[in-house]
């Protein structure tokens, strides 16, 4: 789990882990095998994991992020994907591609998808009836009273960029490729920049809209009664509606005049830990097999309303709750924006996201003009011969 969330994970989350039917699933058909869970924060995993594997007592089975996994693919401490195992081959298969790319790192598959999750906008219904669909909606709604949150992170601000037309000119800078950009893009690029960052000055210029230092900060301020709109990433869901109840409402994302919103979205995976015996491999990827169930990916969805099937044939039941209809058009946003269609490491993320984060935070704040923004940010993309 993310370190900031590890406890209120604990408080929240754990009794309705979406693993829960996969695992009890996979002991009802094997009841001579025992299954024990530990729940780590990413911080600690690298060092656990150096550790258990330096004593020959790695786990055989490891849950996370794609990002985490593909850096820890990257690093030795798992093992590839088979994808030649008759035991995958079929799984494989079945799984979205969208998904299976974002698993796919330099070093071979880091895991198998299990479903996913992705940024959507929870409201107070008691004050938004009716939640807003457009960026100028969302502003209006914000002049009439009700307080909008933003946070500058991944999930909090970047779904505005496929909105105002950004996300190709983020791309390059977040997550560089080997090309030399000509010219002309890079004239391109500070201009969709400058829009961009136009529009965030602007929203923060608002008496009613608060920018927030993160996620947390955004989902106390909904549950205080201090905001009534924010972006909300979908695991916090749970949480939200166990304090919040029927006064929760959750919708997509807000789109722009050119394009859809571009939400956050985040593969949790099945990886491959590096001790195993080959009895333990054998049923490890038995479990991975059984995990694309179409009816387990179903029944995963309608309980724990907030993860999207990786199974490309279990569509989401978007008439059974709002909250899921809202799921489904986020993944669909996701699927149209694509900023990060290709599969990235956190080491990869990590190296110019928090300079990103920090010169739209000054933009923000009217400490750096849109315009010199766009420069600076600009200049983080690497020039490459």
């Amino acid at each position: 789990m993310p370190n900031s969330s590890l406890e209120w994970y604990r408080s929240f989350y754990q009794e309705a882990l979406p693993e829960t039917d996969l695992l009890k699933a996979f002991q009802k058909l094997n009841p001579q095998v025992s299954i024990d869970i530990s729940t780590v924060s990413e911080g600690d995993l690298e060092t656990r994991l150096r550790l258990s594997k330096s004593r020959g007592l790695g786990p055989d089975l490891l849950i996370l992020h794609g990002p985490t996994a593909i850096s820890l693919l990257e690093q030795g401490l798992l093992q590839p994907l088979p994808r030649k195992d008759p035991q995958l081959q079929r799984a494989l298969s079945q799984v979205a591609p969208d998904l299976l790319n974002h698993a796919q790192g330099s070093r071979g598959l880091a895991g198998l998808p299990l479903f996913a999750e992705v940024t959507v906008a929870c409201f107070d219904r008691r004050r938004i009836t009716e939640p807003p669909t457009t960026l100028s909606k969302l502003l209006t709604v914000a002049a009439a009273g009700n307080p909008v949150g933003l946070s500058v992170d991944p999930s909090g601000i970047y779904w505005t960029a496929g909105a105002l037309g950004a996300t190709q000119a983020l791309k390059p800078i977040l997550l560089p490729d080997t090309s030399k950009p000509e010219a002309a893009l890079l004239t391109s690029q500070k201009q969709d920049l400058q829009r961009w960052l136009d529009w965030l000055r602007q929203s923060a210029l608002q008496g009613k809209v608060y920018l927030d230092s993160g996620p947390e900060d955004l989902v106390t301020g909904l549950e205080s009664g201090r905001l009534a709109w924010i972006p909300c990433f979908s695991p916090l869901l749970v949480r939200l509606n166990r304090t919040m109840g029927r006064h929760l409402g959750v919708a997509p994302l807000p789109d722009g005049p050119l394009g859809p919103a571009s939400p956050f979205l985040s593969n949790r995976i099945m990886a491959l830990g590096t001790d195993s015996t080959p009895d333990q491999r054998k049923l490890t990827l038995q479990l991975m097999e059984l995990a694309l169930d179409p009816a387990l990916q179903r029944k995963t969805t309608v309980t724990s309303q907030y993860t999207i099937p990786s199974n490309r044939y279990v569509s989401i039941p978007v008439a059974s709750s709002s909250q899921l209809a809202a799921l489904s058009t986020a993944y669909n946003q996701f699927l149209q924006t694509a900023w990060i269609r290709s599969s990235y490491s956190e080491g990869e993320l990590d190296r110019t996201l928090p300079k990103v984060d920090s010169l739209v935070n000054l933009v923000m704040e009217g400490i750096v003009s849109p315009d010199e923004g766009a420069e600076q940010i600009l200049r983080l993309q690497p020039r490459r011969r």
